[in-house]
């Protein structure tokens, strides 16, 4: 989890540099939140829809019915999921995943869900650095409390360094991916951790660009599992700098694509295979009788 040592601006700032919509509900599907990426898509300020029913987000068009059902159970107690197309006020045509979370009190009762849209055609849209700054005591503990909730409910890694490459946090999504429990490797080096040593020096000069703050987006590299096993994540970055503008942490929100590169790659080997069989038989290594039931 996020721990509560990361100022509150950056909590939000992380949310808003993800890809993907984000939002957070109470128990009466009314907005308390909506992330920078989820404002862009629907037209609106995020601080003129808060309070409002979840639905008044939606774009007439999208399936209210299969939404609300998601939502619905995950203000019951139970996570859920729902693809759909969606069109909002951007008017970019997405094909999105959404993820409906419960998120509790301490006593364990409900008091609201969190809602992630992952596009699964995502558009390259320009992702700014994150200004680094001080708030006061009430919005400190809010917006933790709020970024805490939807950083550990994104399918997707969320990493953040210090310029050094040291792990400063991880979300729970990368925990039970890696088996790594943040307690372990906070303050270790990221890349003689968690990476195969064949690419360690290669991204270590990514990282080096990445903190001197040229953004790098769609590297794809292997992270290494607690277990020796490899998953290839693509990554998109962006700094976190404080109030003079200097870099303090870097900030990297990872996707899986492990079984997309392993499907990719069974599609080349088969499309290979037929144009070695179409090859072969136009030099006459297969023969066939035409004439023959045989």
């Amino acid at each position: 989890m996020i721990q509560d040592t990361l100022p509150a601006s950056a909590l939000t700032g992380i949310l808003d540099s993800l890809p993907g919509g984000v939002a957070l509900v109470d128990a009466g599907a009314r907005l308390l939140y909506l992330n920078r990426t989820l404002a862009d898509w629907s037209g609106v300020a995020s601080d003129r829809v808060l309070g409002r029913d979840f639905a008044d987000l939606l774009p007439a068009t999208a399936d209210h019915d299969g939404l609300a059902a998601a939502l619905s159970q995950a203000l019951a107690g139970s996570p859920s999921s729902h693809r759909c197309d969606l069109r909002f006020a951007d008017a970019v045509a997405r094909r999105v995943r959404v993820e409906c979370v419960p998120q509790r009190g301490d006593d364990g009762s409900i008091w609201g869900a969190s809602i992630v849209f992952t596009a699964l055609d995502q558009p390259d849209l320009p992702q700014p650095d994150l200004p680094y700054a001080a708030s006061d005591a009430a919005m400190l503990a809010g917006e933790r409390a709020f970024a805490n909730a939807l950083i550990d409910s994104v399918p997707a890694i969320v990493l953040l360094l210090s310029p050094d490459g040291a792990i400063q946090r991880v979300n729970s999504y990368f925990e039970e991916l890696s088996g790594y429990r943040l307690e372990e490797i906070r303050g270790k080096d990221w890349i003689s951790t968690c990476l195969p040593e064949r690419i360690r020096s290669e991204i270590r000069s990514l990282l080096a660009t990445a903190a001197g703050g040229t953004r790098t987006r769609g590297n794809v590299n292997a992270i290494l599992l607690r277990n020796g096993e490899e998953r290839e994540i693509e990554w998109s970055d962006t700094t976190i700098r404080d109030s003079t503008g200097r870099v303090v942490s870097l900030l990297a929100v990872g996707h899986d694509i492990t079984e997309l590169l392993r499907t990719q790659a069974a599609l080349r080997h088969g499309q290979q295979l037929m144009r070695d069989v179409v090859r072969l038989s136009h030099i006459g290594i297969f023969e066939h009788d035409h004439d023959s039931d045989v």
